[in-house]
């Protein structure tokens, strides 16, 4: 957290960061020859200002790393996007992450002592010729950065404006922006230790960090706590894929093995099976409700699960034995795996288990809640009090697509009152999205209302390129897609640019990939989209040109993507031998772009895709064969992250794209392929 165990004694940290493990500045002292030229980044230091720091450290062997270390999450935010404007890609990898600083490196703990965890980059060069441009660089961030007035206090923002965008983060597989607002949340203050738990557990849920989930230490609270119905979902969804992974549920002998291993780690999970909402569950979810109720011998668990016909058959064969008080099948569990039946009290009622995230910034509730999109958009378009949209009531609607033209015209009348609350609707929108039927036109409409009340900042931008896919993949017709890309290409100055980069390429991108009704509205956007990174594409690295020019082409925009190779601030990308990459994505537009782009990047590496809902075979060999993986992890509830994280060999390089487009895909591919090549 931001501040744990902080130290203001300037000269002490510098003595502790420039000692032993940094040849900079031997002993920290600035009388040194060298003194002169750490003096200019230290000085805010120095003068008792609490600026962003650029701090040089030098290894054996000649590598000089740059530590961007932040006072707080304000701070992480916007120094990001000066990161992408001066030096990322171009000069080093950069992923939009903060590192993980070891307490047992003294260079590092020097930095956690200072500031805590969680706001530091750490920049390192690939070769000579990328740590000469990078350091030739970098001055002129920390002129920038001195001669900037000092801001006396950070003005935090409004907390439901974050949790909209964290939600919306998530569920537009934006990995980074989701860890750095939840980050934000927690040091700001204003939601309880549960409450920030929940988000938590619902965030590497969502990512499909399973075995991550299942190792945090407040579960045995959160699960104590009956909570939110998305929480319970995510937490047997993991425990599921975790702990019951490698076991064929079709079979009587794996019924009896998932039920002998599950008595061993259930008892952290098992409160969250209740008969009033196990049917509201997810696959994976019930499956894990269904090994409980056997292990616990709960019949009105196993009874409300059985009119899912989606378990498989063998499961739904034992519940109902359970259910019918099969003796012999029932005895013969307990015997041999020594369950011994729980008492269960009342069932309880959706309302009870129904919880909100209730200590959130709440206006007003109204009494009842919508039970439908359409509903829920009448409310915000007529304001009327807002309805807490951190309940999880919506995941028993019907998806949007079957109310798409009504949802539409509600947020179509929705007045400057209502725009923040319409906001708060993306995230859940976009994880009830069925990528078969999208419901484009309520997506056009949020776009619309993006465009209307400048939702343009970093954290907005990959729920609005997920929105942009949902509306292209809807096919619309030529008046509604002229007009919409015509509103958001009209803004392209508020969010295009080499900070922005891959929001930025992924628009595009979708546009390009998708059925196109107007050629022209087409290549205004693109044109508006990418004329800012053609004017600066020497920033660039190979990668995302190569991105860049093979998206302007498509749509007919002829711009020259060259740069010169004897440029002196462009440097050579590294070598790559012969490595196996796996790329995984639900769009396999994406997929197949992403894979085209590492060929390019990294010609000798041999790259396999998958779009794979399930965990399989075949995945299961290339997990294990790849040495460099990249995840797009929108949607990764319903796909197979998790069994991909499982599957994975001990230091392979697992990379996360921080959005769900084919650029973003890309990045993360070309970061975890350099990592893993050194």
């Amino acid at each position: 957290m931001v501040g744990a165990g902080m130290t203001t004694d300037a000269d002490h940290f510098i003595s502790e960061f420039f000692g032993t493990g940094n040849l900079v500045l031997p002993g920290g002292d600035l009388q040194q020859a060298n003194g002169a030229y750490v003096a200019p980044y230290v000085a805010p230091l120095q003068a008792g200002l609490k600026r962003p720091l650029i701090l040089p450290r030098k290894v054996p062997g000649g590598r000089t790393d740059a530590y961007v270390v932040c006072w707080d999450m304000a701070q992480v935010g916007s120094m990001r996007a000066l990161i992408e404007a001066f030096v990322a890609h171009s000069f080093v990898a950069f992923d939009g992450r903060t590192a993980r600083l070891s307490a047992e490196d003294p260079i590092e703990a020097a930095i956690l002592a200072l500031v805590g965890s969680g706001t530091t980059f750490v920049l390192r060069p690939s070769n000579q010729v990328s740590q000469n441009a990078l350091w030739r660089t970098l001055p002129l961030l920390r002129d920038l950065l001195n001669a900037r007035p000092q801001r006396v206090q950070a003005v935090p923002r409004p907390l439901g404006r974050m949790l909209a965008e964290f939600n919306a983060a998530i569920a537009a597989g934006s990995a980074a922006s989701s860890a750095d607002l939840l980050d934000e949340m927690t040091a700001i203050g204003g939601l309880s230790p549960l409450n920030l738990a929940y988000l938590r557990v619902h965030r590497l849920g969502q990512l499909g960090r399973d075995a991550e989930l299942l190792r945090l230490p407040d579960l045995d609270d959160v699960m104590s706590s009956r909570p939110p119905l998305v929480v319970r979902d995510d937490i047997l969804a993991a425990w599921r894929r975790n702990d019951l992974h490698g076991i064929d549920l079709a079979t009587d002998a794996g019924i009896s093995e998932a039920v002998a291993r599950g008595a061993l780690s259930t008892e952290r999970v098992a409160g969250g099976v209740e008969p009033a909402i196990v049917h509201r569950l997810g696959l994976d979810a019930r499956i894990g409700a269904a090994v409980i109720s056997l292990l616990r011998t709960d019949v009105a668990s196993g009874s409300a699960l059985l009119p899912g016909d989606d378990l498989p058959e063998s499961l739904r064969t034992h519940l109902s034995a359970l259910v019918r008080g099969s003796t012999t099948t029932s005895a013969s569990t307990s015997s041999t795996l020594g369950v011994v039946s729980e008492a269960r009290g009342a069932s309880p009622t959706d309302d009870d288990v129904d919880v909100v995230l209730s200590d959130a910034p709440a206006t007003q509730s109204i009494a009842t809640p919508p039970r439908s999109w359409s509903e829920w958009g009448l409310l915000i378009s007529g304001a009327a009090s807002v309805w807490d949209a951190l309940s999880d009531a919506w995941s028993d609607w019907p998806p949007p697509f079957m109310e798409d033209a009504h949802l539409a015209e509600a947020l179509a009348h929705v007045g400057g009152s209502g725009a923040e609350d319409a906001w708060s609707m993306v995230g859940p929108f976009l994880e009830a999205d069925d990528m078969g039927r999208p419901a484009w036109k309520s997506a056009g409409a949020l776009l619309v209302l993006a465009a209307s009340y400048d939702r343009w900042a970093p954290a907005d931008l990959a729920g609005i390129q997920a929105l942009l896919e949902v509306f292209a993949r809807g096919g619309p017709r030529a008046q509604d897609y002229r007009d919409t890309l015509d509103l958001i290409g009209g803004s392209a100055s508020r969010w295009a640019s080499v900070s922005n980069v891959l929001p930025t390429l992924d628009m595009v991108d979708v546009l390009a990939r998708s059925a196109c009704s107007d050629p022209d509205a087409r290549l205004r956007f693109g044109l508006a989209a990418l004329e800012p990174l053609h004017r600066h594409r020497w920033r660039l690295g190979p990668d995302l040109i190569w991105m860049a020019d093979t998206v302007a082409t498509e749509i007919g925009l002829d711009l020259d993507w060259s740069v010169a190779q004897d440029e002196p601030d462009h440097p050579p990308a590294p070598a790559v031998g012969e490595i196996s990459v796996l790329l995984y994505s639900l769009d396999e537009g994406a997929l197949r772009r992403a894979a085209e782009g590492v060929a390019r990047f990294a010609p000798q590496a041999r790259v396999q895709t998958s779009a794979s809902r399930v965990g399989s075979d075949q995945l299961r060999a290339q997990t294990r064969g790849a040495d460099a993986i990249a995840l797009a992890t929108r949607c990764a509830k319903h796909a197979a992250t998790g069994f991909i994280r499982q599957h994975v060999r001990p230091g392979v390089v697992v990379a996360e794209a921080d959005g769900a487009g084919s650029a973003s895909l890309l990045r993360a591919a070309v970061a975890a392929i350099q990592d893993c090549a050194g």
